[in-house]
């Protein structure tokens, strides 16, 4: 892993709500630069807890699901879910 995903890890994972979704992030994909990446999109810790939420509510498995609602979150959209 390169220093940078390191530092980006480091800086992103400081509160709680941090590490709880890089965990999260790990677990989809244990790839360190794609949760690296994810955690340093979202400002905030409450837009982080809400791709928490998110993926919680929805079972979210796949990392491109994940990218998608990281971007909505941003934009300020209200991710819309199929129902089943």
């Amino acid at each position: 892993m390169s220093e940078k995903i390191e530092e980006l890890i480091k800086k992103h994972t400081q509160s709680e709500v941090g590490k709880k979704l890089y965990d999260l992030l790990i677990s989809i994909e244990d790839d360190q630069e794609f949760a690296a990446f994810e955690l340093a999109r979202l400002k905030g810790d409450e837009n982080k807890q809400k791709l928490i939420d998110y993926i919680g509510q929805h079972d979210i498995t796949d990392p491109s699901d994940v990218t998608l609602l990281t971007e909505d979150i941003m934009d300020g959209i209200e991710p819309e879910f199929e129902e089943e």
